[in-house]
């Protein structure tokens, strides 16, 4: 059976990266690059008109908040997977990508094999966020000192929430953490409501990042 295509939109201020990534990407069978952009009304122009079901993006954006210009494209309609292309994650801009639901993560010094397999992971409806994402949240000086402000919010958390938090953030989903912890998929989906709240976060991919950020593995 023939696989799917996805369609995927660029979106970078560096006109010389964006060529590179087209590059990269047309040359997959699997891959069309519908569109790309370079500034906020490109991206939000664009974004909307050609509906790509994935957009990879930088956020650092040379007319404004490339955050904000998420935030708009959703509340407008946008309906496709977001991955964002980070020169690091814990300039404290970055980590306003926390407060939006993104589902992939990946450094901009990762190579196109790992580009490429984030894609493939996150069309399929799977959260990506590379290891050196994850490193960095960890152990940059700037994170440690996030990760002690956050780690209050752990503490108000029960054992099992705990342990679930900790299930989430290695990539299981519902109904493998409810199989491991002998518990039914419903109390799971009630403890994460409550995780959530907690830790004021708004979904698993947040809540992974939170986990990341304060250690928990």
């Amino acid at each position: 059976m023939k696989r799917k295509t996805i369609k995927v939109m660029l979106a970078d201020a560096q006109l010389l990266c964006l060529y590179g990534l087209k590059h990269i990407l047309d040359s997959q069978e699997f891959i069309k690059v519908v569109a790309s952009a370079s500034n906020k009304l490109e991206i939000l122009d664009r974004g909307l008109a050609t509906e790509p079901d994935i957009l990879i993006m930088d956020p650092q954006q040379k007319d404004n908040d490339g955050f904000e210009t998420i935030r708009l494209l959703k509340e407008r309609g946008f309906k496709g997977k977001i991955i964002l292309l980070l020169e690091n994650i814990c300039n404290e801009r970055y980590m306003e990508a926390s407060k939006i639901n993104i589902e992939g993560y990946v450094l901009k010094t990762a190579s196109p094999e790992k580009l490429l397999y984030s894609i493939k992971e996150v069309n399929r409806g799977m959260q990506y966020i590379d290891e050196e994402v994850k490193r960095e949240l960890q152990y940059s000086d700037e994170c440690l000192k996030i990760s002690r402000i956050e780690n209050e919010k752990v503490d108000s958390l029960s054992q099992r929430e705990y342990d679930i938090l900790k299930l989430v953030a290695s990539g299981l989903s519902n109904r493998s953490i409810a199989d491991q912890l002998f518990i039914s998929e419903k109390t799971v989906k009630n403890h994460l409501t409550q995780i959530f709240r907690k830790l004021e976060v708004s979904d698993r991919v947040q809540a992974t990042l939170f986990a990341i950020r304060s250690g928990i593995r």
